[in-house]
């Protein structure tokens, strides 16, 4: 029988604190653990971050780990390697064998535009300052106009760029970058949500739990200066994009505000 390693073992005593926390919490608020994984706002008090990271271990192993036999420390380790390899060659190949070609003016202008757009989403990657990601601008065309890279639980970094060439404003949304993140990512159970089809009618299904609460609470705190934004760019589009967390969020939150504008742009 394999013996546990002192970091196996600390993983194992941490992980088991933050369970008892999170029942010892949840009784305290007078609310059932159980029903912690339908969280709607971001956590307001360490003691709700800590019951947000109780959640994410219980929801983990009760409906991923246990079921695949993932436990030990090395299969962590081995999921976290393969899932930072760079598989685009082999995307591409895929992509080359299988897919359609397709030509014209148009699918060249919007591929144009995703190049740009996710140009300056990679711009945000390790940046630790503003001042980091502005000296990798082409200030003649491209400026900030809104940004915090101060990540919470549910609460992403994100920078809302200008470019006058493209006239295009892009409102980028990181990925995954730090632990707070990393429990937003974690935090995977299945919500209810829905959104409004072409033809008007409500489309019915579920969301990312963290993703949908992270778009939700974009919506509420950037739509005001977004809205402005616009309204001093005239002739602008805004373009919503991100990396990993950043773009699921950025594709529910491109949702929530067409909804919240009552148009389909």
């Amino acid at each position: 029988t394999e013996r546990p390693t002192p970091t196996m073992a600390s993983v194992a005593a941490a992980s088991a604190a933050v369970v008892v926390f999170g029942a010892w919490y949840g009784r305290k608020c007078a609310a059932p653990v159980g029903q912690f994984s339908d969280f709607t706002e971001p956590p307001k008090t360490w003691g709700d971050a800590l019951l947000r990271l109780h959640e994410v271990v219980r929801i983990s192993w009760a409906e991923a780990l246990s079921k695949l036999g993932i436990w030990r420390l090395d299969h962590l380790l081995a999921i976290r390697h393969l899932s930072s390899l760079d598989l685009s060659a082999e995307i591409a190949e895929t992509v080359r064998k299988n897919g359609t070609l397709v030509e014209g003016e148009a699918w060249a202008a919007q591929l144009e535009l995703i190049n740009v757009a996710m140009w300056y989403s990679r711009s945000l990657r390790g940046a630790r300052s503003i001042q980091q990601i502005a000296a990798k601008l082409d200030p003649s065309h491209a400026q900030i106009l809104l940004s915090q890279l101060r990540p919470a639980i549910l609460q992403p970094a994100y920078v809302l760029f200008r470019d006058t060439a493209a006239k295009e404003l892009f409102f980028v949304i990181r990925g995954t970058h730090s632990v707070r993140d990393t429990v937003t990512s974690l935090t995977a159970n299945s919500r209810p949500h829905h959104t409004i089809g072409p033809d008007g009618n409500p489309v019915l299904g579920h969301a990312h739990s963290g993703f949908l609460t992270t778009a939700r609470w974009l919506a509420k705190n950037t739509r005001d200066d977004l809205a402005r934004a616009m309204a001093d760019n005239p002739g602008y589009r805004l373009t919503i994009v991100g990396h990993s967390l950043g773009a699921g969020t950025a594709v529910l939150l491109t949702q929530i505000l067409r909804q919240q504008g009552g148009g389909g742009g």
